[in-house]
């Protein structure tokens, strides 16, 4: 069998806040217990000055040397070998998860050019209560939605989720 695969992005986190492969601070107690049982890289480069620079590099390996960014140049509406696309042959159901409207930074569209079969905005989300009035919708429900989306996924799946709670401004919920 294959493993499920679940990539989570947390807008605007630095290493040397999390106790997980740094021996230090652990201001970050839920990641680190994953941490302690995923599969965990302890190496990490920043390859872009914006989240929408990180998130090319993650889904697709690419990396953020021009301006405007991918997601907002011309080459966007290209096909290209993303990470839904890689795992589409093994059978992974992919999926991509932002709380944000839909549209934020053409997330939705690189999303579909990376190959993930679905996406996962601020319209598909059931509650809006849980807004936070400024980017969308707070981590923690956002995160349990997540949960509900991929149990009810065809396994093997790979899910990308992109959080915002952590973008400035934020509003601690």
């Amino acid at each position: 069998p294959r493993d499920n695969v679940i990539i989570i992005i947390v807008e605007s986190l630095s290493m040397e806040y999390c106790g997980m492969g740094n021996g230090g601070n652990r201001y970050t107690p839920f990641l680190d217990s994953l941490a302690e049982r995923a599969l965990f890289f302890p190496r990490h480069f920043a390859n872009g000055r914006r989240s929408a620079e990180g998130l090319v590099s993650i889904l697709a390996g690419l990396t953020s040397l021009m301006d405007p960014w991918f997601t907002e140049s011309p080459y966007c509406d290209h096909p290209l070998l993303g990470l839904g696309r890689a795992l589409s042959p093994g059978g992974y159901t992919s999926s991509f998860l932002h709380g944000a409207p839909n549209g934020t930074f053409r997330f939705d569209v690189f999303a579909g050019i990376a190959g993930m079969q679905n996406y996962f905005g601020l319209k598909e989300y059931p509650n809006p209560a849980d807004n936070d009035g400024s980017w969308g919708i707070f981590d923690e429900p956002y995160l349990q939605y997540l949960i509900g989306v991929v149990s009810k996924q065809k396994q093997p799946f790979a899910a990308v989720a992109f959080t915002l709670s952590s973008h400035n401004p934020y509003i601690i919920p």
